[in-house]
């Protein structure tokens, strides 16, 4: 039988004259009635940390993925001005010019590209440190936030225990009181 905070409350018992003091009944039952509602609160609060971190490790894996998924940025080489106007070289000093403008494009190109490359596995890395202190610190919180969410639990199962006695002590002493007056 599971017993919560509002059968506590609304739980009246018969009064005799030769049973508990009522008084202390009662205030033994407020302090369990608190007792029963701080420890459900804290429950539903470690619940709710923990759905969080658990959205937060969710996007931070995404996040991880979207940086490894960054290609490799490709930069074009930029165009050359015009050269001034000159006297008009031969076709073989033109084809000269062409493969040397060519070969200095490709050698800048082949720069860029590896600065591109370097610069993404840098972010790759940056990104890859960033999710693994996140992870760490998730789940240290996700830890802590189980460790105190089973604290919790098991004060409410000392509690229900108690409470179970205390019934049951109180069920035999009527059972006692009513085998009297028979």
């Amino acid at each position: 039988m599971k017993i919560n905070v509002q059968e506590i409350l609304e739980k009246q018992f018969d009064k005799k004259m030769s049973g508990y003091n009522p008084e202390q009944v009662d205030d033994f039952l407020d302090q369990l009635i608190d007792q029963c509602t701080a420890a459900n609160k804290e429950r539903d609060e470690m619940a709710a940390r923990i759905a969080d971190l658990e959205g937060k490790l969710k996007r931070a894996v995404e996040q991880l993925r979207a940086a490894q998924a960054v290609p490799s940025a490709q930069a074009a080489a930029p165009a050359q001005p015009a050269a001034a106007a000159a006297p008009q070289p031969s076709l073989q000093d033109q084809e000269a010019g062409a493969a040397q403008v060519l070969l200095g494009a490709q050698r800048l190109a082949e720069k860029i590209k590896n600065m591109a490359e370097r610069e993404a596995q840098e972010i790759r890395k940056s990104a890859n440190t960033d999710r693994m202190k996140a992870l760490g610190e998730i789940d240290e919180d996700i830890r802590r936030a189980n460790a105190r969410l089973a604290a919790v639990n098991a004060k409410t199962r000392v509690v229900r225990e108690r409470l179970k006695e205390l019934l049951s002590q109180e069920l035999e002493r009527v059972s006692a009181e009513i085998e009297e007056d028979a």
